[in-house]
């Protein structure tokens, strides 16, 4: 259940950095026609790292799941092992 929803919030930070470097490549085609467009694309990086940083964090978390989950395994098999 966990790996499933942890995949898939990769899945839309890999997708968030595509849409950032996409913007990154407007900004720069933009910065040759007006200044007003400059404001705007650094306004647009600033959303995509605070998207990066939330996928990051999503990634922690994740980390930490697994981490709980792997010393779990242990208990599981000594359990396991006991009932036979």
């Amino acid at each position: 259940m966990l790996k499933v929803s942890c995949s898939e919030a990769q899945v839309s930070c890999s997708e968030l950095e595509v849409s950032c470097s996409e913007l990154e490549v407007s900004c720069s085609e933009l910065e040759v026609s007006c200044s007003e467009a400059q404001v705007s694309c650094s306004e647009a990086q600033v959303s995509c790292s605070e998207a990066q940083v939330s996928c990051s964090e999503l990634e922690v978390s994740w980390q930490s799941q697994k981490m709980q989950f792997l010393k779990l395994v242990p208990l599981l098999l000594t359990v396991e092992a006991a009932a036979h």
